[in-house]
């Protein structure tokens, strides 16, 4: 299944060429090859609900390309995201954001439910 997306932050021509195809896949040819975190209960391997998990780091690498990189220096800190590839529902992105919780909790197209906080293992 291909998912489309229409972000407002982008232009519509733009939101276009990132819904065919290269740029757009389907879900199905979008996996994790490799995924680490590392959070307050030590370091784990997490599934494919989120593409960003909660944690010190995290490492995420997917096939056919995508390097996704998570870090929160601090616990009350801010999330730094960082990513280049096809996200998991085979669109393509470009993510650099720096953003608290409740910035995350809120997002840019509607409110993110269940994200951990602090330390706590779970979505960013």
């Amino acid at each position: 299944m291909k998912t489309i997306e229409n972000d407002p932050r982008l232009p519509a021509w733009l939101n276009g060429v990132l819904n065919r195809w290269p740029l757009c896949l389907d879900e199905e040819s979008v996996r994790t090859v490799w995924a680490r975190c590392s959070d307050n209960q030590g370091l784990y391997a997490p599934g494919e609900e989120s593409l960003y998990m909660n944690g010190v780091f995290f490492v995420r690498l997917m096939r056919p390309f995508g390097v996704f990189l998570g870090v929160k220096p601090v616990v009350d800190g801010r999330l730094y995201h960082f990513g280049f590839g096809w996200k998991g529902n085979g669109r393509f992105t470009l993510t650099l954001r720096r953003q608290t919780f409740e910035e995350s909790e809120r997002g840019v197209l509607g409110p993110n439910l269940g994200h951990a906080r602090g330390w706590d293992r779970g979505n960013a």
